[in-house]
């Protein structure tokens, strides 16, 4: 069964340069495009090697109730995520539209000979987030993170050497997979635009969702 992710997805400006009355008509509060990333966040005690999604298209909630959709139709790689423009103005409501799996694969520890491996194809057909209060973005730099730090781990998947994992739909983890992915994501403005997500900025998220934690130490694995 597919699950609604609770992410915020970074959307592509329809022109360099506008500002945000003509991206959402009506919106109110007015910002300079900005840029933004999206990456996925860590592993505990494993190497991510592959994460790609195909994105169809993405809808755009202004605060004044107007919608705007864009087409996208290309697959994203969130370990070499691009900077992208995204449009400003008072962010109210976001939704993301995909072509399912998303694929994810790696290795247990720094990636050594032998050890576990694992790839995952999670099925889901959006996600989407409210963003109470509203964001209005003027010239910021975001980078928006998939899953929390340990989100999934060498332990919670149990990887053994020399096995390779796989989880796809009719495996009995999918389902909690993409939910501890969605409902654990988070936004943050990337204050110095190394791409990175220091301390100081992963303290002080624009919005996460209900699952989110920080720390990977408190990842609580499965039995």
């Amino acid at each position: 069964m597919n699950r609604i992710w609770g992410l915020i997805p970074l959307i592509f400006a329809l022109c360099g340069g506008c500002r945000s009355e003509h991206l959402f008509p009506g919106a109110t509060g007015v910002g300079n495009p900005g840029k933004g990333t999206q990456q996925l966040a860590r592993g505990g005690g494993l190497t991510l090697t592959d994460a790609r999604v195909e994105v169809t298209s993405w809808l755009i909630d202004g605060c004044a109730g107007h919608s705007e959709r864009l087409e996208i139709e290309q697959q994203i790689d969130l370990l070499e995520p691009a900077s992208v423009d995204v449009p400003g103005g008072s962010w109210c409501g976001l939704s993301l539209i995909l072509q399912p799996p998303l694929i994810i694969e790696g290795i247990a520890g720094g990636g050594e000979p032998g050890k576990g491996t694992f790839r995952l194809e999670l099925q889901s057909e959006g996600a989407q987030l409210v963003l109470t209060p509203p964001f209005l973005l003027d010239e910021h730099t975001l980078i928006f993170e998939l899953g929390y730090p340990g989100w999934i781990s060498e332990t919670s998947l149990k990887l053994e050497d020399g096995v390779e994992i796989m989880i796809d739909e009719g495996h009995p983890r999918h389902d909690e997979l993409i939910e501890r992915l969605g409902e654990g994501s988070a936004l943050y403005l990337d204050g110095d635009g190394d791409g990175r997500i220091d301390h100081s900025e992963r303290d002080q998220a624009l919005a996460s969702g209900p699952l989110h934690r920080d720390d990977e130490d408190e990842e609580e694995d499965d039995d």
